[in-house]
């Protein structure tokens, strides 16, 4: 009689999950954050896809988009034998001058302007606004705070000094902020 011994091994199953969050800037930077998990781990590759033809193999890679809109962003992990891709629609930017953040009500125009920009800002109360009016590269090029009443109020902003392009003009008044994409011809 022959005996012989039989080894069974037990193969643990990988099972890893693609996550992320992003976070964006008023000059169309985004920076993503990777929050995937893997068990066993670790995770060795990340693979992005950001929506408009460019990618990264970055764990939290950052990214400047041309143009503001919404993008299908996509992320492919691989953790051993286990590969899974998570996607999203990220927002980049707004997508025309009088779309605003919700807290401050906020409409600039004429659009395009010139040497001025009027702004209308509606305010739950009275109190200081910070205005802040940044360039496309993330830039402030200007800030400024003015006394102003709840209800209706007016800002005029000069803007003959700027070269012709896209500005971004934001309102901050204690945590409420709005913003405005202005374009100067």
């Amino acid at each position: 009689m022959f005996c012989d011994t039989i080894v069974i091994a037990c193969i643990q199953q990988a099972n890893c999950q693609a996550a992320f969050t992003y976070s964006s800037t008023p000059n169309l930077f985004v920076a993503f954050t990777d929050q995937s998990t893997a068990n066993p781990g670790p995770i060795h590759s990340w693979s992005w896809m950001f929506g408009d033809g460019s990618n990264s193999s970055q764990q939290n890679p950052t990214h400047l988009y041309t143009q503001p809109g919404a993008y299908a962003v996509c992320l492919i992990i691989q953790a051993g034998n286990c590969v899974h891709t998570s996607c999203d629609t990220v927002f980049v930017g707004t997508t025309g001058i009088a779309e605003l953040a919700l807290d401050l009500g906020m409409h600039a125009a004429p659009s395009p302007c010139a040497d001025r920009l009027v702004v209308d800002i509606d305010l739950p109360k009275h109190g200081i606004v910070r205005f802040k009016l940044y360039d496309y590269q993330g830039k402030c090029l200007e800030s400024w705070t003015t006394s102003m009443s709840r209800g209706h109020n007016t800002e005029v902003v000069a803007m003959g000094k700027f070269a012709n392009g896209n500005y971004l003009l934001r309102a901050e008044m204690d945590d409420q902020v709005g913003t405005c994409r202005i374009l100067k011809q």
